[in-house]
């Protein structure tokens, strides 16, 4: 008993002191495990091994995006969170500028990028296994030795307005965003993600340290790493290389509750690039913790998923629209079931639509055929576990379901309750959400010749 007491005290510093803690474990579809852990700063780690290749898979997510810029009482613009990316790969006094993806090339780096969305930033890149501390070095070290001053900013700057060009070349891509300023009265979702002209013009570099430091503290981010390591190693060097890092206070945003929508919105506009009509349809949804989410997963992919889809048969096959899409958004707060429509040249609109929403009605019905539900739960099913074969894969569904849900765990969780939706389930959500007075209508059609 003396032994057993005296080792219960020897143990009792260790544990006193340990940085990093295992918090749970999650046994994932695929065969493979997560260990959850949270080290003293507040920062996050998910550890998956994964034996099968000697690679890994690098991961960091920051929970902020365009939407929490927005609502940050020292910015309320949009567009800093994905400029600061492109800041992001420029360069440390220890990396200098374009260092940092030459280190990763040399060691056989795949996969290097970053994006930002509403809820989140993230930056990823995969690598031969020998080469996990160096991973560890160059990210741990652009995450709170950034290098910012006045003539990187500005070429960044640069470098977005180039993509702002892009996007605005894209019908699809305005028309996407055209939707969610439509669909969305009050909620910082209705803004883009790349920001407006004026808003950028108006960021300095006093605003990008602001949000550097503020937001890309520990105990806001999360490193998701796959692949070929051992637990122990992986936690040493996160020690090693985050430890010192100091946490900061998080801004608690209050986000503005979006009225209730009791009749459909509709806008047309115009492209000169265009050469067909593009149709998106949105219907409000709740978030992506809501219990309902099965459902509409099942719903899209009922409507247009695979060669068998309901929209797929009736207006892709009969050449009356190029391309058909429908699904959830699932974000962190009120979202958008959106069906996307590429009309085929020369066809009307109007057709698409009709097609659309007899479709809608017939599952508003509890119309809907059993064989036709069951092939809709395969096609989904099958399509998401065949993803989780890669790496990058998992990783995205673990770090989407973190940052829009603070649960880790929630893209599996609705891929396995979507075996168990039923017509009765389709039925529901379909009349509590996929209704007229809930729908938001963008109509982007091909500008006259000589109209810009």
């Amino acid at each position: 008993m003396k032994q057993l007491l005296l080792l219960a005290c020897l143990c009792l510093p260790l544990a006193a002191h340990a940085k990093t803690s295992l918090v749970k474990e999650l046994n994932l579809p695929n065969g493979l495990k997560v260990h959850e852990y949270r080290m003293d700063n507040g920062m996050q780690l998910l550890l998956v091994p994964d034996a099968s290749g000697p690679v890994f898979t690098y991961q960091m997510w920051f929970k902020v995006g365009s939407a929490s810029e927005k609502l940050d009482p020292k910015l309320k613009k949009t567009g800093l969170a994905h400029l600061f990316e492109h800041m992001m790969f420029r360069g440390t006094p220890k990396v200098p500028d374009g260092i940092f993806d030459q280190k990763l090339s040399q060691a056989g780096a795949v996969g290097m990028n970053a994006t930002t969305w509403f809820d989140r930033t993230n930056y990823f890149e995969s690598l031969p296994k020998d080469k996990l501390e160096l991973a560890f070095q160059l990210e741990s070290d652009r995450m709170q030795n950034l290098k910012l001053n006045e003539k990187l900013f500005k070429t960044e700057l640069g470098a977005v307005f180039g993509e702002l060009k892009m996007r605005n070349d894209q019908p699809s891509s305005v028309a996407f965003e055209e939707l969610f300023a439509l669909a969305y009265d009050v909620h910082p979702y209705r803004n883009p993600v790349i920001g407006t002209p004026e808003e950028l013009n108006s960021f300095t570099v006093k605003d990008a340290n602001y949000f550097y430091r503020t937001y890309y503290s520990p105990n806001n981010a999360t490193l998701i790493l796959l692949g070929d390591f051992k637990i122990p190693q992986a936690i040493k060097l996160a020690e090693k290389y985050y430890g010192p890092m100091k946490s900061q206070v998080i801004p608690n945003h209050e986000f503005p509750t979006e009225p209730e929508q009791t009749k459909p919105k509709r806008k047309d506009i115009t492209h000169p690039l265009a050469t067909s009509d593009v149709l998106m349809l949105g219907f409000k949804i709740p978030g992506i913790m809501n219990e309902d989410m099965p459902a509409l997963e099942a719903v899209g992919a009922l409507l247009a998923s695979g060669n068998g889809s309901w929209l797929e048969q009736e207006l892709v096959q009969e050449n009356i629209v190029s391309s058909v899409s429908a699904s959830p958004m699932m974000y962190r707060h009120p979202s958008l079931f959106l069906v996307s429509i590429q009309m085929a040249p020369g066809k009307a609109y109007e057709d698409a639509l009709k097609v659309v929403n007899k479709a809608l009605e017939r599952i508003r019905e509890g119309k809907v055929p059993a064989e036709d539900l069951e092939r809709a739960k395969n096609v989904y099913r099958l399509s998401e576990y065949s993803q989780l074969l890669d790496q990058s894969t998992v990783g995205k569904n673990l770090g989407e379901g973190l940052v829009r849900g603070d649960d880790y765990r929630r893209n599996f969780e609705i891929l396995e309750k979507v075996k168990d939706v039923t017509v009765a389930d389709m039925q529901r959500v379909a009349k509590a959400y996929l209704t007229e007075a809930r729908s938001s209508l963008l109509r982007l059609s091909p500008a006259p010749k000589g109209q810009k």
